[in-house]
């Protein structure tokens, strides 16, 4: 069986990965830095959350199952809290890892062109 430890830190490596990105191995966790860090969108904050259920995803997955009938069909859940003004997108992972790849090829080949 897998230690609770293992598991956030296998979301961790496993976000990286996805997104070209290092895992962030903190010292101390008074340390203020970021689970993942992407070095090509260092204006990316990534902070990995395990736990056993999330409202989020729950409502993700009605999302997925409602109207992504083809497997070429993404979800996108948009969440506002009463009283905030912050929207929020929830996308799945690796579809999060292609749009990053599609910014860095666009701007290698903007390079390019010069």
């Amino acid at each position: 069986m897998k230690k609770h430890t293992d598991s956030w830190k296998s979301l961790e490596k496993t976000t990286a990965e996805i997104l070209g990105g290092k895992r962030n191995i903190r010292v101390s966790y008074s340390e203020r830095n970021t689970d993942v860090f992407v070095k090509d969108f260092p204006q990316l904050k990534i902070d990995s959350k395990r736990y056993k259920r999330h409202a989020a995803y729950t409502l993700y997955l009605k999302v997925q199952k409602k109207y992504c009938k083809d497997d070429k069909d993404i979800p996108v859940l948009i969440l506002r809290q009463n009283n905030k003004q912050t929207v929020l997108a929830v996308i799945d992972i690796k579809f999060l890892g292609k749009l990053l790849n599609i910014v860095r090829h666009k701007e290698a080949y903007e390079e390019l062109k010069g």
